[in-house]
């Protein structure tokens, strides 16, 4: 890890050296000249598509997006809503009393979630708390032909994990509490990583990972580390218009089998961050799972055998709403 860290450390060097010993009005000029040139090409590229390689248009948009996501042109979440989702967790996480365990987020993509994440702990002082991210940095693995309806294709949102180092090291992270793991979830979340990172109990999990498949894995995954309360953020529920939810597929379909089997969880759903965000898809789903242990079972919450209803909480944190998706 010392090589890697050593890495991360240069491309700030790096940069804060260039700033200082290149013209700026220079590095201006220099870089409208190269996104004129980018815009030609990607002109005549649109004519010419059909003509090219798969390889080659491959490349080149892996290419493009990275330079989207680097410029800032293409928000990925919803930043500012998505850290106060962050914030208000956390609150009602600590107004349980809980003890914060880690955050551990299934589908990383360019790490714009888990740099949210990292902000939201900074500004709240919670510096004990790690975060896990979990990609296989290849996009959706072949089984995503088959699984949801048809509804994604393999090798969908791929984002290469060396750039994805480097969105989060610009994004100021700090590597000694954040961990990737690369590898396609069937291969990677075993029982030894766990073991391997001592990962005693999640806290806030973040499943942005489509299919059903991988979701129900990341869930499966997660199943023994909730040891009393954690809030689980889904970002893909009512993808594709909400399609996939309202068949029973995706991310709902991975959540109620999780909580059939898994009975002794208990699941209210929250305010989603996307639910108030002009000009974005109201996709997300929030909720807080508690384990039946710790807590008296107060009816109108769901379980495995209970209909849902609404309550409004008194530290602030808008409504929350009973999760009826089971009953």
């Amino acid at each position: 890890m010392a090589g890697t860290h050593n890495d991360d450390s240069s491309i700030r060097q790096k940069a804060s050296h260039n700033q200082s010993s290149v013209n700026p009005g220079l590095t201006s000029l220099w870089r409208r000249a190269l996104e004129q040139t980018i815009e030609l090409a990607a002109l005549h590229l649109g004519k010419l598509r059909k003509y090219a390689p798969r390889n080659v248009l491959d490349r080149y948009d892996a290419w493009r997006l990275r330079h989207m996501v680097f410029k800032g042109e293409r928000r990925l979440v919803p930043e500012a809503a998505l850290e106060d989702s962050y914030n208000q967790a956390l609150q009602l996480l600590k107004s349980k009393g809980v003890e914060l365990g880690d955050y551990l987020e299934f589908g990383v993509y360019c790490g714009a979630s888990l740099a949210c994440m990292h902000r939201t702990l900074q500004r709240t002082r919670i510096n004990h708390v790690r975060l896990f991210g979990f990609d296989s940095f290849e996009g959706f693995p072949d089984i995503a032909k088959y699984d949801d309806g048809g509804a994604w294709q393999p090798g969908d949102f791929r984002f290469d994990y060396k750039s994805t180092r480097k969105f989060l090291t610009l994004s100021g992270v700090d590597w000694g509490r954040v961990f990737l793991t690369k590898g396609f979830f069937s291969d990677t979340l075993k029982s030894d990583l766990i073991r391997r990172h001592r990962i005693n109990k999640a806290s806030l999990i973040m499943v942005d990972c489509d299919l059903y498949t991988s979701s129900k894995e990341a869930l499966n995954f997660c199943a023994p580390l909730i040891k009393d309360h954690a809030v689980i953020f889904f970002d893909d529920w009512n993808s594709h218009n909400g399609k996939l939810a309202r068949n029973n597929m995706g991310q709902k379909r991975a959540f109620d089998e999780f909580l059939k089997e898994n009975s002794h969880f208990i699941a209210e759903e929250l305010v989603s961050y996307t639910s108030h965000v002009n000009n974005w898809p109201n996709n997300a789903k929030v909720f807080l799972v508690s384990h039946a242990d710790s807590q008296t079972h107060t009816p109108g919450t769901t379980c495995s055998n209970c209909i849902s209803a609404a309550w409004t909480l008194d530290f602030g944190w808008s409504e929350l709403i009973g999760y009826s998706g089971l009953c």
